[in-house]
C-alpha cells in the first residue's frame, strides 16, 4: 500500500524526520506537497467556503491554515481515486510505534473491506470491538476522535469523501467524524501504531480561537449538539447488525513478526 505523506514544501525539519523513521524501517513513502492556505482551494478541487457554516459548526470563523489542511487531504484522496488501490494518508508530524510494520501489513488486507481505517492513537473517542486480527483488534468508533494524521482509506471511500466537499463548512476531520451523514464507518487498528511527535505542538495551523457570538448562534449550535447526538446514537443503533457482517467477511490472521532492520544498514 502507497504512503502519501502531506507536508508543506518548505517543511524541513518535519521532512527530515519523515524520512528518518521511514527509513530505519526500510519502508517507501512519497511527499505530497500541502495545498497553501485559501490559495490551494482550487488546487484541491474546493469550490465553495461556507463561513458562515463553519462559525456554526466550530464555534470560531475559518482559518486559512484549515482551508489548506482540507484541500491536502482531498490532494490524497484525489490520488487513491487515480491508483485506484487503497493508500495510507499520513501528516508529517508522527512518531511511528514499534507496530507500525505488522500494523501496515495487516491494514493492507482490510482496509478495501472497512474503507476507512485509523493507525494512530485516540483521545475521548469510543468504539467497539468488530474483529480480532492476529495481535491486533479491529474497531469501530461509536464516538470518534478528532485528527486525521494516519489513516488509511480505500478508492470507494475516497470518491465518496471527495463527492461530499466540493463545498467545505468544518475542518477536515469534523468531516470525516460525521460517519452518520457520509455513510462511511470509522475503523481503528490496535493497538495503534502512531503517535504525535514533539512537532506535532508546532502546528502551521494558527489563529484558530473562539469567535464571540451572538445569543443566536449559541443556540444553533446547541441544537445542533443535541441533533448530533441523536443522528450518531441512530446510526450507531443500526450499525451492529453490520458488524457482525464485517465481523464474519474477515479472514482469521495471524500477524508474524518482523525483524527490524539495522538502521546503520545501507
Amino acid at each position: 500500500m502507497k504512503i502519501l505523506v502531506i507536508s508543506l514544501a518548505d517543511a524541513s525539519s518535519r521532512r527530515r524526520s519523515v524520512c528518518e523513521q521511514f527509513a530505519t524501517l526500510g519502508i517507501d513513502f512519497e511527499f505530497l506537497d500541502a495545498a497553501p492556505g485559501f490559495d490551494g482551494m482550487r488546487q484541491g478541487g474546493i469550490r465553495n467556503l461556507d463561513a458562515l457554516a463553519f462559525l456554526l459548526n466550530t464555534g470560531r470563523n475559518v482559518t486559512p491554515g484549515e482551508v489548506g489542511c482540507f484541500a491536502s487531504h482531498r490532494l490524497a484522496w484525489q490520488r487513491c481515486v487515480e491508483l485506484g488501490e487503497p493508500v495510507v494518508i499520513m501528516e508529517d508530524d508522527f512518531s511511528l510505534r514499534p507496530n507500525f510494520r505488522d500494523a501496515l501489513n495487516t491494514s493492507r488486507s482490510i482496509t478495501e473491506r472497512v474503507g476507512f481505517l485509523r493507525l494512530q492513537d485516540t483521545l475521548r473517542s469510543k468504539e467497539v470491538v468488530v474483529a480480532k486480527l492476529g495481535r491486533f483488534e479491529l474497531q469501530r468508533f461509536t464516538k470518534p476522535p478528532h485528527g486525521l494524521m494516519c489513516y488509511c482509506l480505500s478508492p470507494d471511500t475516497a470518491k465518496n469523501f471527495l463527492a461530499r466537499t466540493v463545498t467545505i463548512d468544518a475542518p477536515v476531520d469534523v468531516f470525516v467524524k460525521l460517519f452518520w451523514e457520509h455513510g462511511q464507518p470509522m475503523y481503528g487498528l490496535t493497538p495503534f501504531s502512531v503517535e504525535s511527535s514533539e512537532l506535532h505542538s508546532q502546528t502551521s495551523i494558527e489563529g484558530r480561537s473562539k469567535a464571540k457570538k451572538p445569543i443566536a448562534i449559541s443556540v444553533w449550535r446547541l441544537l445542533r449538539r443535541l441533533q448530533t447526538f441523536f443522528a450518531r446514537t441512530l446510526s450507531n443503533a443500526r450499525r451492529y447488525r453490520a458488524d457482525r457482517q464485517c465481523r464474519s467477511s474477515i479472514p482469521r490472521q495471524r500477524t508474524e513478526p518482523h525483524p527490524e532492520r539495522n538502521p546503520s544498514s545501507p
